[in-house]
């Protein structure tokens, strides 16, 4: 059965631009307005912010991430869906 707070679910994508120090955080909704943006530090803790901060906005859908060879490299496994179940990879 769909409820109606799954059938209003904002699917969310979000992009990242990594720095040595902080990463700043976009993300965007399905048709392709800004909903919010945020800044983490580049530690265990802001990454799980960044998680957190995602979810609260909707389904997140997928994450762009920038330089993930290097300044991005530990989020480079952030999940694909990180929704019910899908808390896989968590960046270490």
């Amino acid at each position: 059965m769909t409820t109606m707070a799954q059938a209003d679910a904002v699917r969310v994508t979000v992009g990242v631009d990594t720095h040595r120090d902080t990463h700043v955080a976009a993300a965007k909704d399905g048709a392709g307005r800004h909903l919010a943006g945020t800044s983490i530090p580049t530690t265990l803790k802001g990454y799980k912010e960044l998680l957190s901060w995602s979810k609260s906005l909707g389904e997140v859908e997928a994450f762009g991430v920038e330089g993930t060879g290097s300044y991005g490299k530990a989020l480079g496994p952030l999940p694909a869906n990180p929704g019910p179940g899908g808390d896989r990879g968590q960046p270490a």
